[in-house]
Parts: C-alpha cells; structure tokens; sequence
C-alpha cells in the first residue's frame, strides 16, 4: 500500500474518532445541570471539566447549563461577603443534575480601639491628676479602661481604692484599707473589677456598688454577668463556674472555657485549642485553633461555627454584637457569625 492510501486510511480514522467524539460529548449524551443557590442573588458560578473547558454565569436564585458532556466537573460559587463553596461530580449521559448551594456568610474580624471621646477623657485625667494637689495625689493611679466616655482607675500603693472620671472629677467608687492586692482585671461591658488580696478573689461590682468575696479557690482571670442580675460567669485558669451573688456557690462547666447566651436562646462556647480533654469529650478534633461552638440547648445539637488560629481568652456581648478578648487585652468584634 503507498504511503498516500496509508495516510489517507489514517485521516479517515482520525476524522472518525473526532466526529465520534463530537458526537458522543456533545450532542448524543448530553445533560443538563441544574444549580439552587437558595434565592441568593448574584452568585458566581464556576464550571470546570475535566478536559479544560469552563463556564461561568452568575446566578439569582437558580441558574441552568443545558446541553454539557457527561464528564467529571469542578463546581464554585462564589459571592462578595461570603465563603467559597465547591463541589465535585459526574455528570452521567443524558442526566439531568439538581445542584444546592448553602453559601454562608464570610466571618469579618476588625479591631475595637479607643474613639476619639476615650483619648480626649485619657488626656483630661492625666491633667486631672498633674493638677492634684495633695502630696501628690494621683501620681499611683492605674487606669484601668476607657470605654463608651467612662473611665475607671484603681490606687494600689496602700490600699485598694477604686475611682471613677467624669472628664471633670475624680469620684471614690470603692475603698479597701490595709489590702495589698495581687492582680487587678476589669470588664468595661459589664463594669465588673476581679482582683485578688491574700489569696483570695474578689469581684466588685461597680453598677451593683457591691463587693463579693468569691467561694472559689482556683485562679480566677476574668468575671461578666450573666444572663440573671444575681449571677456571673467566672473563667479561672482550670475552668468556668456559675457563680451565685445571693448563696455563694457556683455550678462548674467542665465542657467549655467561656460561653454567653445569645438573644435566640442558644449558646455560644468557647474552647481554646489547648483545652484537649474537653475537645475529647465533645468527640471534636484538636487542629490547634481556638473553637466557637454553637450549642442548642432543645435540639443539643453542638456545632463549630468559627475557628480561630491565635489565643482567644474570653467571650463578651454586647447589644447583640458578639467580641473577644485575646491574650494582650485587645479586643474584636465578630460579625456575621452563624448563630441562627
């Protein structure tokens, strides 16, 4: 046979195989693809197959690619605000694909820092106390926080002496003669001071104007009222407690290192990543990230919902608005978590 009639048979083949091809992929096994997005509007829809080709549309509620090959495919959709959803599949000959996407909403994390209200009220105190008169009063005070336009300040020296500023005076909100105080922490959301004297702990409650010698022997870091006036919620170095103003006792979590109760009911829990026992006992994995886990309390079902990879030390609430407190003090806002 001559190399031309060879080569001719070979073009033949060839051209068969496409036209096969063509056919087998485009027009006689084709399906269709069907993608719900749950009446999200402008969603973008990514679609990729195996062989490199791509489709892309932006979907309002549900969208459809008619007439694709029945091939693996690589699904993204993807909109402003929110997290990256893909998916994988085959798309059989003649199938007809339903596709659901739940997109949720991407965790925005920024930094609460001091208005220009708190600096002004910071400045007038510090002339406040240069002006002091008395051997030099003031010069051993402590600002605690400033927050919302209220400052709040302690004098450890000799004792233990609390004050308040209103951009004009200085007035005494709590006085402790002959204390010598260990460590000093304060909640600016709920106006709560934690401290220690001689070992013990205790909370002073600036609104309530009350002090209350807590029943509770480990290394008390932080105190917030919970969702009951007569009751706060106490994270020592080992665990949380429920602590009671009235009878002086405290109920112990042994399942999370922080928590508050949301305005739905539900609660949202904090374990930090090196609390390994009580991931074990949740049946989560320990990835060395902190974990906020939504819990409902009638279904008990327990969900992650966010994962931070640096230390989160507690939780706050505020108007709706979900803050932590990380390991310096600073603290941040969370928005947009799933908590519903």
């Amino acid at each position: 046979m001559s190399n031309r009639a060879q080569a001719f048979i070979v073009l033949i083949i060839m051209c068969g195989w496409i036209l096969w091809f063509i056919y087998y992929f485009f027009i006689a096994n084709v399906g269709d693809l069907i993608v719900d997005v749950w009446n999200q509007s402008k969603v973008q829809i990514s679609l990729d197959w195996e062989f490199g080709n791509k489709q892309e549309d932006t979907c309002d509620g549900k969208c459809i690619f008619k007439w694709i090959s029945p091939v693996n495919y690589t699904i993204t959709a993807s909109k402003e605000g929110y997290k990256n959803e893909t998916l994988q599949f085959k798309l059989e000959r003649n199938e007809i694909k339903n596709l659901k996407f739940v997109l949720k909403k991407q965790v925005e994390l920024s930094e609460i820092i001091k208005s220009a209200w708190d600096k002004i009220m910071e400045l007038k105190y510090k002339k406040y106390l240069e002006n002091a008169s008395q051997d030099n009063e003031g010069l051993n005070r402590e600002v605690l926080w400033i927050f919302e336009g209220k400052l709040v300040s302690i004098d450890k020296s000799k004792w233990f002496h609390i004050f308040s500023f209103d951009g004009s005076e200085e007035k005494s909100l709590f006085f402790q003669d002959e204390a010598k105080v260990e460590k000093t922490s304060y909640n600016q959301y709920d106006w709560i001071i934690n401290y220690s004297i001689w070992g013990d702990n205790l909370i002073f409650d600036i609104w309530e104007k009350m002090s209350y010698k807590l029943n509770i022997s480990s290394n008390v870091e932080f105190v917030k009222k919970s969702w009951t006036d007569d009751k706060y919620i106490i994270m020592a170095n080992d665990w949380s407690y429920l602590y009671s103003a009235i009878t002086n006792d405290f109920t112990k979590n042994t399942l999370f290192d922080d928590f508050i109760v949301l305005d739905n009911g539900k609660i949202l829990w904090l374990i930090k990543k090196d609390s390994k026992d009580k991931l074990s006992l949740l049946n989560f994995t320990s990835n060395q990230k902190n974990k906020l886990i939504l819990h409902n309390v009638e279904s008990r079902d327990r969900k992650i919902i966010y994962e931070l990879d640096w230390i989160v030390s507690f939780l706050l609430s505020k108007d709706g608005n979900i803050n932590y407190v990380d390991a310096s003090w600073k603290m941040y806002n969370l928005k947009q978590l799933e908590i519903e």
